[in-house]
C-alpha cells in the first residue's frame, strides 16, 4: 500500500487550495468594499441623531416657556408643538431603527472577515507545503 500522494494528486490538491483560497479573498474584498460603503453613513446617521437630539431638547424648551403667553394662543401653540414633537420622535425612531440595522450590517461584514482571513492564511500555508512536497519528490 503506497503512503505517499503523486504529483497529479497534490496539484489537485493545490488547485482545490488556491480556487477556495481566491473564492475566500473574494468574498473578504466584497466585505471591505460594503464596509467602505456603509461606515461612513453609520457614522453620518450618528451625527444626524445627536444633531437631532440637541435640536428636540431645545425645541421642548421653547414650548414649555410660558413667558406672557395666555389662553387659547398659548394652549393651541403647546398643543402644535407637542404634535411636532411626537411626529419627529416617530422619525427619529425610524432613524434610530436604521443606524441600528447599519451597525449590524457592519459587525457582521466584519464577523465574516475575522472568520475567513485566517483560512485564507492556513490554505496558503497548505499551499506553499504542498509546492514544497512536488519539488522534494521531483
Amino acid at each position: 500500500m503506497q503512503d505517499f500522494a503523486t504529483k497529479d494528486e497534490i496539484q489537485r490538491w493545490i488547485q482545490n487550495a488556491v480556487d477556495a483560497r481566491s473564492r475566500y479573498q473574494r468574498i473578504v474584498n466584497d466585505c471591505n468594499s460594503k464596509l467602505a460603503r456603509l461606515e461612513p453613513v453609520y457614522r453620518g446617521l450618528s451625527d444626524i441623531k445627536d444633531s437631532y437630539n440637541a435640536a428636540a431638547k431645545s425645541t421642548k424648551n421653547i414650548l414649555r416657556e410660558k413667558g406672557t403667553w395666555r389662553g387659547e394662543t398659548y394652549t393651541s401653540f403647546c398643543n402644535a408643538g407637542d404634535a411636532l414633537n411626537g411626529s419627529l420622535e416617530s422619525y427619529y425612531r425610524q432613524l434610530d431603527a436604521a443606524h441600528d440595522a447599519l451597525n449590524e450590517e457592519i459587525g457582521n461584514l466584519r464577523a465574516t472577515k475575522r472568520r475567513l482571513i485566517p483560512i485564507i492564511g492556513d490554505l496558503w500555508g497548505q499551499i506553499e507545503n504542498w509546492r514544497v512536497d512536488i519539488e522534494n519528490a521531483v
